[in-house]
């Protein structure tokens, strides 16, 4: 596939006293308000081209940002020379296992890991050496169709050479969904979009030693969309929160370098985030899925289990956020 760079201008207007940014892709339009709740729940310090850009990409796969299945990722980008910060649509293993149900997908694959030896070149020699490989399989009508991703291939570091969080903390978790990343889009087609695992979400400074993703060229056909009428529903959401009936113990300070890394750990657990403020600190509240399990995990995240709910204080993750684009 030829890589194409496409350009994006979001383009305001004034319409009854509200500032409307029209999309350069479609009839699809934002009001600032809507932007600005866009940008503060799902992707802090992105532009109004680059969230315009990602928003169309979200639309035309047919995945909802408002509930994680498509990230808006801030990337170090080398231009005309310059390093410049883009942000990319990346999906995680619920966007891609999205797009294969729309495509047919009955059962997600069959995943695991195991030990074997792989190809490596050294010294302009090649030999074998044991390596840590993940691997999914699914079987359509009567073929088995395997994927595998070796650790040593897909893991990421940072400039300094060390391993990156989730790489180092959860290396088998991560190499079984690399695999079955490639294996859903070699059956289904997952639309050209990244996957978040095979990317690298923490690129510190110029010269990191991490992948860095390609531009793709997308199809900007229109297709039914819908995902206006979520950011109304997130709006109204946000305009009428929820009291927050009890204040979680304060754990210890979280691993975590800001709240959206948070987020991403906890939807590939299963889990959805909720925020809500409450006597001028903000907290994380888990939702969604089985917690059952995962205790020990949370616990290592910083989460600490109340009366009625897991939390956490989150106050300088947010304000991390705001100040640091990531």
């Amino acid at each position: 596939m030829e890589n194409t760079q496409v350009a994006v201008t979001a383009q305001s207007t004034q319409v009854q006293n509200q500032t409307i940014v029209q999309s350069p892709f479609s009839a699809a339009a934002l009001t600032q308000e809507q932007m600005a709740i866009i940008k503060n729940q799902i992707a802090p310090g992105i532009s109004d081209n680059d969230l315009m850009y990602c928003l169309e990409i979200a639309k035309q796969a047919q995945l909802n940002p408002i509930i994680k299945e498509i990230y808006f990722v801030p990337r170090k980008a080398q231009i005309n020379g310059q390093w410049v910060e883009k942000h990319e649509p990346m999906v995680g293993r619920k966007g891609a296992r999205a797009i294969a149900r729309r495509k047919g997908m009955k059962v997600p694959p069959n995943t695991g890991t195991t030990i074997k030896k792989i190809p490596v070149l050294k010294n302009g020699a090649w030999e074998e050496e044991r390596d840590l490989v993940g691997w999914a399989e699914m079987t359509i009508d009567g073929v088995t169709v395997r994927k595998e991703a070796a650790y040593s291939v897909y893991k990421q570091t940072t400039k300094d050479g060390s391993v990156t969080k989730f790489w180092k903390d959860m290396p088998t978790v991560m190499v079984e969904k690399v695999a079955e990343f490639q294996l859903l889009d070699a059956i289904y087609g997952l639309d050209g979009v990244m996957s978040i695992d095979a990317g690298v979400l923490d690129v510190e400074a110029e010269g990191s030693n991490a992948q860095r993703p390609q531009p793709t060229t997308v199809n900007m056909t229109s297709t039914p969309g819908g995902l206006m009428e979520k950011v109304a529903a997130a709006k109204a959401e946000a305009a009428n929160p929820e009291p927050v009936a009890e204040v979680v113990p304060e754990p210890e300070a979280s691993q975590f370098k800001d709240l959206a890394e948070l987020g991403i750990a906890l939807s590939e657990l299963g889990l959805e985030m909720t925020t809500k403020e409450h006597g001028g600190k903000t907290y994380a509240l888990i939702s969604g899925g089985n917690i059952g399990g995962l205790e020990e995990t949370l616990a290592g995240y910083g989460f600490a289990k109340g009366k009625k709910e897991w939390g956490m204080e989150v106050t300088d993750l947010v304000a991390a956020e705001a100040g640091t684009l990531f």
